[in-house]
Protein backbone atom coordinates (compact mmCIF):
# COMPACT_ATOMS: atom_id res chain seq x y z
CA UNK A 1 0.00 0.00 0.00
CA UNK A 2 1.46 3.31 -0.74
CA UNK A 3 0.84 5.76 1.95
CA UNK A 4 2.10 8.64 -0.65
CA UNK A 5 -0.26 8.22 -3.64
CA UNK A 6 -3.48 7.79 -1.19
CA UNK A 7 -2.49 11.09 0.58
CA UNK A 8 -2.03 12.69 -2.99
CA UNK A 9 -5.36 11.20 -3.31
CA UNK A 10 -6.69 12.71 -0.15
CA UNK A 11 -5.07 15.95 -0.88
CA UNK A 12 -6.58 16.56 -4.68
CA UNK A 13 -10.01 16.72 -3.07
CA UNK A 14 -9.24 19.89 -1.40
CA UNK A 15 -7.93 20.92 -4.67
CA UNK A 16 -10.85 20.21 -6.51
CA UNK A 17 -12.77 21.49 -4.18
CA UNK A 18 -14.67 18.50 -3.34
CA UNK A 19 -15.72 16.90 0.30
CA UNK A 20 -14.86 13.46 -1.37
CA UNK A 21 -14.08 11.71 -4.37
CA UNK A 22 -13.46 8.04 -6.06
CA UNK A 23 -11.15 6.70 -8.37
CA UNK A 24 -10.23 3.41 -10.11
CA UNK A 25 -6.71 1.84 -11.12
CA UNK A 26 -5.01 -1.37 -12.09
CA UNK A 27 -4.62 -1.68 -8.02
CA UNK A 28 -8.69 -0.85 -7.38
CA UNK A 29 -10.99 1.82 -5.99
CA UNK A 30 -9.72 4.26 -3.65
CA UNK A 31 -12.43 6.70 -1.95
CA UNK A 32 -11.06 10.05 -0.30
CA UNK A 33 -12.75 12.03 2.17
CA UNK A 34 -11.13 15.79 2.71
CA UNK A 35 -10.56 17.28 5.38
CA UNK A 36 -9.44 20.71 7.30
CA UNK A 37 -8.10 23.10 4.49
CA UNK A 38 -8.15 26.56 6.18
CA UNK A 39 -7.69 27.84 9.84
CA UNK A 40 -11.32 28.24 9.44
CA UNK A 41 -11.76 24.27 9.39
CA UNK A 42 -9.00 23.64 11.98
CA UNK A 43 -10.69 26.15 14.23
CA UNK A 44 -14.36 23.99 13.56
CA UNK A 45 -11.83 20.77 14.27
CA UNK A 46 -11.70 21.69 17.72
CA UNK A 47 -14.99 22.14 18.66
CA UNK A 48 -15.43 18.64 18.31
CA UNK A 49 -13.91 18.70 22.03
CA UNK A 50 -17.92 18.98 23.26
CA UNK A 51 -18.37 15.25 22.84
CA UNK A 52 -21.51 13.96 22.28
CA UNK A 53 -22.11 9.74 21.54
CA UNK A 54 -24.75 8.31 19.55
CA UNK A 55 -26.50 4.69 20.40
CA UNK A 56 -23.27 3.36 18.40
CA UNK A 57 -20.41 4.46 20.73
CA UNK A 58 -19.59 7.07 18.15
CA UNK A 59 -18.76 10.62 18.32
CA UNK A 60 -22.05 12.54 16.60
CA UNK A 61 -20.06 15.12 15.13
CA UNK A 62 -18.67 13.14 12.85
CA UNK A 63 -21.49 10.18 12.36
CA UNK A 64 -23.78 13.36 11.19
CA UNK A 65 -20.92 14.14 9.04
CA UNK A 66 -20.66 11.23 7.64
CA UNK A 67 -24.55 10.67 6.90
CA UNK A 68 -24.94 13.81 5.34
CA UNK A 69 -22.39 12.09 1.98
CA UNK A 70 -23.23 8.12 2.54
CA UNK A 71 -25.74 8.29 -0.18
CA UNK A 72 -23.74 10.55 -2.17
CA UNK A 73 -20.26 8.47 -2.03
CA UNK A 74 -22.25 5.26 -2.37
CA UNK A 75 -23.71 5.80 -5.54
CA UNK A 76 -20.40 7.52 -6.51
CA UNK A 77 -18.77 3.58 -6.04
CA UNK A 78 -21.55 2.13 -7.13
CA UNK A 79 -21.39 3.49 -10.94
CA UNK A 80 -17.42 2.90 -10.88
CA UNK A 81 -18.27 -0.49 -9.82
CA UNK A 82 -15.86 -0.53 -6.68
CA UNK A 83 -15.69 -4.10 -5.34
CA UNK A 84 -15.24 -4.76 -1.63
CA UNK A 85 -12.54 -6.67 -1.75
CA UNK A 86 -10.60 -4.35 -4.17
CA UNK A 87 -11.23 -0.70 -2.33
CA UNK A 88 -9.57 1.73 0.31
CA UNK A 89 -10.80 4.37 2.29
CA UNK A 90 -8.50 7.72 3.06
CA UNK A 91 -9.04 10.51 4.72
CA UNK A 92 -7.11 13.09 6.41
CA UNK A 93 -8.31 15.06 9.64
CA UNK A 94 -12.31 15.43 9.85
CA UNK A 95 -11.88 13.28 6.75
CA UNK A 96 -10.32 10.49 8.34
CA UNK A 97 -12.79 10.38 11.08
CA UNK A 98 -15.64 10.46 8.01
CA UNK A 99 -13.26 7.53 6.19
CA UNK A 100 -13.12 5.54 9.44
CA UNK A 101 -17.17 5.39 9.91
CA UNK A 102 -17.67 4.41 6.43
CA UNK A 103 -15.02 1.74 6.42
CA UNK A 104 -16.90 0.41 9.33
CA UNK A 105 -20.18 0.29 7.82
CA UNK A 106 -19.03 -1.40 4.73
CA UNK A 107 -16.32 -3.44 6.25
CA UNK A 108 -13.31 -1.49 4.14
CA UNK A 109 -10.07 -0.69 4.92
CA UNK A 110 -9.15 2.40 5.75
CA UNK A 111 -5.98 4.92 5.95
CA UNK A 112 -6.69 7.68 8.25
CA UNK A 113 -4.35 10.79 8.58
CA UNK A 114 -4.51 12.84 11.58
CA UNK A 115 -7.74 11.71 12.22
CA UNK A 116 -9.56 12.99 15.58
CA UNK A 117 -11.01 10.19 17.99
CA UNK A 118 -14.14 8.07 17.00
CA UNK A 119 -15.30 6.24 19.22
CA UNK A 120 -16.96 6.34 22.37
CA UNK A 121 -16.81 2.98 23.05
CA UNK A 122 -14.15 0.34 23.34
CA UNK A 123 -16.31 -2.35 22.14
CA UNK A 124 -16.20 -0.15 18.86
CA UNK A 125 -13.65 -1.59 16.53
CA UNK A 126 -12.31 -0.93 12.60
CA UNK A 127 -10.09 -3.69 12.47
CA UNK A 128 -8.77 -2.82 9.25
CA UNK A 129 -8.12 0.92 9.90
CA UNK A 130 -4.18 2.69 9.75
CA UNK A 131 -3.58 6.00 11.71
CA UNK A 132 -1.03 7.85 10.58
CA UNK A 133 0.24 10.87 13.39
CA UNK A 134 2.65 13.81 13.10
CA UNK A 135 4.73 14.37 15.98
CA UNK A 136 3.09 18.14 16.86
CA UNK A 137 -0.50 18.14 15.56
CA UNK A 138 -3.05 17.93 18.19
CA UNK A 139 -5.89 17.04 16.26
CA UNK A 140 -5.27 13.12 16.84
CA UNK A 141 -5.79 13.94 20.97
CA UNK A 142 -8.94 15.25 20.46
CA UNK A 143 -12.10 15.21 21.77
CA UNK A 144 -10.73 15.62 24.89
CA UNK A 145 -12.75 13.46 27.96
CA UNK A 146 -15.64 15.32 29.27
CA UNK A 147 -18.35 14.70 31.58
CA UNK A 148 -17.19 10.86 31.80
CA UNK A 149 -17.26 10.38 28.29
CA UNK A 150 -13.50 9.03 27.11
CA UNK A 151 -13.15 9.02 23.49
CA UNK A 152 -11.22 6.66 21.88
CA UNK A 153 -9.50 5.71 18.41
CA UNK A 154 -10.80 3.11 16.71
CA UNK A 155 -7.47 1.22 16.31
CA UNK A 156 -3.99 0.76 18.48
CA UNK A 157 -2.38 -0.04 14.81
CA UNK A 158 -0.42 3.80 13.86
CA UNK A 159 2.60 4.28 11.59
CA UNK A 160 4.43 7.87 12.57
CA UNK A 161 6.88 9.38 10.19
CA UNK A 162 10.04 9.11 11.67
CA UNK A 163 11.03 11.93 14.42
CA UNK A 164 13.77 14.03 13.91
CA UNK A 165 13.71 15.87 16.87
CA UNK A 166 16.02 14.27 19.70
CA UNK A 167 13.86 13.17 23.17
CA UNK A 168 15.40 15.55 25.47
CA UNK A 169 14.40 18.56 23.30
CA UNK A 170 10.77 17.28 22.34
CA UNK A 171 10.14 17.51 26.46
CA UNK A 172 10.36 21.55 25.81
CA UNK A 173 8.37 21.47 22.70
CA UNK A 174 5.94 24.32 22.41
CA UNK A 175 2.65 23.26 23.92
CA UNK A 176 0.22 23.15 21.02
CA UNK A 177 -2.87 24.26 23.14
CA UNK A 178 -1.14 27.28 24.30
CA UNK A 179 -2.48 30.76 21.80
CA UNK A 180 1.18 31.54 21.35
CA UNK A 181 2.13 27.92 19.59
CA UNK A 182 -1.38 27.38 18.08
CA UNK A 183 0.05 28.74 14.30
CA UNK A 184 2.78 25.64 14.45
CA UNK A 185 0.42 23.47 15.44
CA UNK A 186 -1.67 24.09 12.60
CA UNK A 187 1.14 23.65 10.01
CA UNK A 188 2.08 20.63 11.72
CA UNK A 189 -2.05 19.57 10.96
CA UNK A 190 -1.81 20.14 7.35
CA UNK A 191 -1.70 17.40 5.44
CA UNK A 192 1.09 18.91 3.03
CA UNK A 193 3.48 18.47 6.32
CA UNK A 194 2.05 14.34 6.76
CA UNK A 195 2.83 14.00 3.01
CA UNK A 196 6.94 15.58 2.92
CA UNK A 197 7.14 13.28 6.07
CA UNK A 198 5.81 9.88 4.31
CA UNK A 199 7.79 10.33 1.38
CA UNK A 200 10.70 10.02 3.45
CA UNK A 201 9.48 7.25 5.43
CA UNK A 202 8.72 5.41 2.21
CA UNK A 203 11.75 6.47 0.68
Amino acid sequence: MNLTRLALFVLSCRQNGVPYQVSRDSQGCTLAFRGSSSLYDFVADLKSTQVQCNKDGLVSAFTEAHDRLRTQYRASLHSMKCLANETVITGHSIGGAIGSIAGIEMKLPVVAFASPKVACSRHVICPALIRGNCEGDPIPSLPRPRNGKIPRHLSSLVFVPPLKTPFHQRLRMPDPWKYSDVFSAINKHYLEYYINHIKQMET
